[in-house]
């Protein structure tokens, strides 16, 4: 036994000797400007968060940070502009789940999310949250599903619209629940927070920071949230994993990626710089004030991270292609 601990123990310096090795040879990453290509429209959440990443990776690395907006084609533009460059960390994506598991699963030909990136780091997402009209007579999940079945229709929810994360938490939440309640589509969150302050809605889920200043300000009532543990800002709105759905767990999340071909080597550098960028006080003051939840993971975790939410996810997006 004392001779298998030693392998494993030399086995480990080695690997780490050699990726230390690798690192020096691969140089001083970045030793020119780096472009951040986000694959959507200026100002929306993507392009926000990468901004303000770059900024803060420019004053941490003393390089530039580009960051490039290519939206159009559903996400898939600029996303391919990053598969065609070369893996050596200058050019990288900057992307959310629509582009890289809701647009994919999708359109299943246009890109492979396992095959065609380096996935790098994660840097943070905006939970989901179910709130309902104040008239609505309930105050937790378990009374608001004993309402939805009495209602001889069911409740009906709305979303910011099929195949995005809250439509998606809602669909799991309907499943999980077994609750009698009707998804009604909505081309984005302005029509239909309008719709639920005037209860022609009753119910929705929605991201938190489309409806943070609602539910500060007592318009809507928060029943649930989708963040792994309850917030700061809202401490008396529990989390869905304390009714017992852990699946129900998640965000709209935000991470970087490379083109395919990266080193390992080069995916933990830009890992860990990015780690130490989202652990600045200025950065974590933005994204808690921005409620985004940040989660350092290494290059591998957020890998298996992203993957597993293909899995969790693509039933429920192809589902709603169909439709």
């Amino acid at each position: 036994m004392k001779q298998i601990v030693k392998g494993i123990v030399r086995g480990g310096l080695l690997g780490a000797a050699l990726l230390a090795y690798a690192v020096q040879a691969q140089g001083a990453w970045p030793e020119r400007p780096v472009t951040l290509i986000v694959p959507a429209a200026a100002g929306g959440s993507a392009d926000v968060l990468a901004r303000r990443v770059a900024l803060q990776l420019e004053a941490d690395l003393k390089q530039s940070f580009v960051v490039e907006n290519r939206p159009g084609g559903g996400n898939l533009i600029g996303t391919r502009a990053v598969v065609g460059s070369a893996p050596d960390g200058y050019t990288l994506l900057a992307h959310g789940i629509g582009s890289h598991v809701i647009a994919t699963a999708d359109t299943p030909d246009a890109l492979d999310p396992a095959r065609d990136f380096s996935h790098i780091a994660y840097i943070g997402g905006v939970p989901a949250v179910l709130v309902t009209n104040v008239a609505v007579p309930v105050t937790d999940i378990k009374s608001l599903v004993a309402y939805s079945n009495a209602q001889p229709n069911g409740l009906s929810w709305g979303s910011p619209g099929p195949g995005t994360r809250s439509y998606i938490v809602g669909e799991l939440f309907r499943d999980a629940t077994g609750a009698s309640m009707s998804h009604i589509p909505y081309k984005g969150g302005g029509q239909m927070v309008g719709d639920l302050l005037g209860n022609h809605i009753p119910a929705a889920f929605v991201t938190l920071n489309s409806t943070r200043s609602l539910i500060d300000d007592g318009k809507v009532k928060a029943i649930a949230i989708s963040s792994s543990s309850r917030l700061a800002h809202y401490p008396n709105v529990p989390t869905f994993a304390e009714f017992g759905f852990p699946k129900l767990v998640g965000a709209s999340w935000f991470g970087i990626s490379g083109p395919p071909g990266m080193s390992a080597a080069l995916t933990e550098q830009i890992n860990a710089a990015v780690n130490r960028t989202l652990a600045s006080p200025d950065l974590k003051k933005f994204m808690a004030d921005a409620d985004f939840e940040a989660k350092p993971m290494s290059a591998l975790e957020f890998t298996a991270f992203f993957l597993s939410e293909i899995r969790l996810l693509e039933p429920y997006i192809k589902a709603t292609s169909k439709q």
